[in-house]
């Protein structure tokens, strides 16, 4: 009996120290010719699972391009958001810059904002772009979302408080199964 009671214990105190999970999410991007534009990119969305809310989004635009042809080519993709249903477009439109005969990114758009989002997220953006200093055959801006959820519910304790308490049930265990012996 006293084995059960602390395996219990023990049990509860490692399962509430699990990290919030991680919901499928689904990318979103926009392919263009060069100097061009604007053109809409797909839905980037995240759905929680049922019982479950979102509460912290991560949306990242970066740019990039195919097809190096000539020069050093500086690509600026000037993005727009389109669908915004976590509110990115406070944050503000922009751009993401890639440049270099290897593509490289020097300017991104990476922005986290946590809250209640409610079971689904939705985000696109528009794209145009200017490429100079080089050509190139085609541009992309890719967008990313990742997110995390939560249980739904008033009173739910946070992952680290359960694991606290169910350290401290099983150090209180094992300390009064010593005096007894």
């Amino acid at each position: 009996m006293k084995k059960c009671f602390l395996s219990a214990l023990l049990l509860m105190g490692s399962s509430g120290l699990a990290s919030a999970a991680v919901v499928l999410v689904t990318p979103c991007s926009a392919f263009e010719a060069p100097n061009s534009g604007p053109t809409a990119s797909s839905a980037c969305s995240a759905t929680a699972d049922p019982g479950f809310f979102i509460d912290s989004v991560t949306f990242t635009i970066t740019s990039d391009y195919t097809g190096y042809q000539s020069g050093n080519p500086v690509v600026t993709d000037i993005y727009t958001f389109a669908t915004n249903t976590a509110g990115f477009g406070a944050v503000g439109n922009g751009v993401v810059t890639t440049t270099g005969t290897n593509s490289n990114p020097i300017q991104n758009f990476n922005v986290t904002l946590s809250g209640n989002f409610g079971s689904s997220v939705t985000e696109s953006f528009n794209l145009s772009n200017t490429v100079s200093g080089g050509s190139v055959t085609a541009t992309s801006g890719v967008g990313r979302i990742s997110a995390t959820e939560s249980p739904i519910g008033g009173n739910v304790p946070e992952p680290g408080s359960l694991g606290l308490i169910g350290s401290a049930l099983v150090g209180l265990g094992l300390f009064f199964r010593r005096q007894r012996i």
